[in-house]
């Protein structure tokens, strides 16, 4: 067992990074002391040797809460390079709190990285409550974050923070097992718009079928959307809806022994974003062929929910009826928030409060990247009720959206696009954690959509 000596301040919020840092990544048992007027963190290892890492950061504000200023995100974020700190596992090190400072000798090593401070900081989001600045979906903008200023939005660094802390406990003699993980991909589906066509009103069926004319020169499809008009099959009538894809996906999922995971909104009222009841029969039988086929099922929490809970809980509730209604037995265990609308710490008690087990809406819409600085699930924090919140977070890696769409990162269905998400799948990869990837059934319409979606996969 690890013996932690640690200061007497801001006591709730050490042992949240400690428990997440020893038990849930590491699955390390410790056991952290007090010391009054203790200015740093000593880690105690069995065979007598010690970690010690300067507190540059808590010890600075002994009073509860007294760091949760907007002053208090670093203005300057330093890099320990590989040649100084040999426990590195990149080539680099960025430093949120702390120095890049390091001594080594046989049963000792000091290291200037307050990388408790900087972990929790990283975890708990506290610089999104701070920082006010929001975009028209009241979102806080990625790039406003600490990470997407000095470059590290694309590095999992909590992750490297581990390795290092991991590294510098196995050249001290540090004999124990860590936590055994293993590389994952989890492929998710936001049901926005199950139907491109049908469904719609008459206007709207002609606009769409204009558009196929006179915008995507795409005139076979405008003729087939016309004719299937005039079919009472509706199986005939969804062959050729734009957004109805979600055979193909399921066959794409399956042929990689993936499981897809397909989160629909109940019911909802924003503008024209919503355009389907959970109830609709065409729903149930599709929800019937996902569960039959072994994939997944959760709620995409509508527009309106992300700050009202008693609409989360409506919501909720009414998919739970309709699946009881219908008899489809399956119990729902999570999902994603609609236009990633996500208020730190706030939505997760949404989550928590139906009995939900996990979100995974933590990604920024316009950078993709690690939001949270992990490819790992964790426990979350309530930094103004200062105790954890019973719900995990699959931090969101890829949004579909993100990476193709101008107003984000406009790298569009190319090479550059395709590179940039096989870099943060790889780094997921290196430190065996989970791969999140969100891609819509309604962004796969034609050929090149779905050629650039196997590459994802494939890549």
């Amino acid at each position: 067992m690890l013996k932690l000596i640690i200061p007497n301040n801001n006591n709730e919020e050490r042992n949240y990074i400690f428990d997440i840092i020893f038990i849930e990544f590491l699955g390390l048992k410790y056991k952290a002391n007090i010391k009054e007027n203790f200015d740093k963190i000593e880690i105690n290892l069995e065979n007598g040797k010690k970690i010690i890492f300067e507190d540059h950061f808590f010890n600075k504000y002994t009073k509860d809460l007294d760091y949760l200023k907007f002053e208090n995100i670093p203005n300057n974020v330093h890099f320990e390079i590989k040649t100084n700190n040999p426990f590195i596992p990149e080539n680099d090190l960025p430093i949120i709190y702390g120095r890049p400072y390091l001594k080594i000798n046989d049963s000792e090593i000091i290291c200037g990285i307050d990388i408790f401070a900087s972990m929790f900081f990283m975890l708990t989001r506290w610089e999104e409550y701070v920082n006010k600045k929001r975009d028209v979906h009241d979102r806080f903008i990625g790039n406003e974050s600490l990470a997407y200023k000095y470059n590290f939005i694309d590095r999992p660094i909590i992750n490297e923070y581990v390795e290092m802390i991991w590294n510098i406990l196995i050249y001290l003699g540090f004999k124990h097992e860590r936590k055994n993980r293993k590389f994952e991909i989890m492929l998710t589906h936001d049901v926005d718009s199950p139907f491109s066509f049908n469904f719609k009103p008459i206007f709207y069926k002609i606009k769409n079928i204009g558009a196929d004319i006179i915008l995507r020169k795409n005139f076979n499809n405008a003729f087939n959307k016309f004719i299937s008009i005039f079919y009472k099959d509706i199986n005939k009538k969804l062959k050729y809806d734009d957004n109805f894809t979600f055979n193909y996906i399921l066959e794409q999922s399956e042929k990689r022994n993936l499981k897809s995971h397909f989160y629909f909104i109940p019911r909802g009222t924003y503008k024209q974003q919503f355009n389907y009841d959970i109830s609709n029969i065409i729903i149930i039988n599709l929800i019937k062929t996902i569960l039959s086929r072994g994939h997944y099922i959760g709620i995409h929490g509508s527009y309106e929910t992300y700050d009202n809970m008693e609409i989360f809980k409506e919501d909720i509730n009414y998919f739970r009826k309709v699946l009881d209604l219908n008899k489809i037995i399956c119990e729902i265990k999570g999902g994603r928030q609609h236009f990633l609308r996500f208020i730190i710490p706030y939505t997760y008690y949404n989550y928590a409060e139906s009995l939900l087990e996990y979100d995974t809406t933590l990604s920024y819409a316009d950078i993709s990247g690690f939001r949270c600085g992990t490819c790992y699930e964790f426990t979350p924090f309530d930094f103004i009720k200062r105790k954890i919140i019973n719900i995990k977070e699959i931090p969101l890696i890829v949004m579909d959206a993100t990476i193709n769409s101008a107003q984000y990162m406009n790298l569009g269905y190319t090479e550059k696009g395709l590179f940039y998400i096989m870099k943060l799948k790889d780094r997921c990869k290196k430190y065996n954690g989970i791969f999140c990837l969100l891609w819509h059934n309604s962004e796969l319409k034609n050929k090149k959509e779905k050629s650039f979606y196997e590459k994802v996969l494939d890549c």
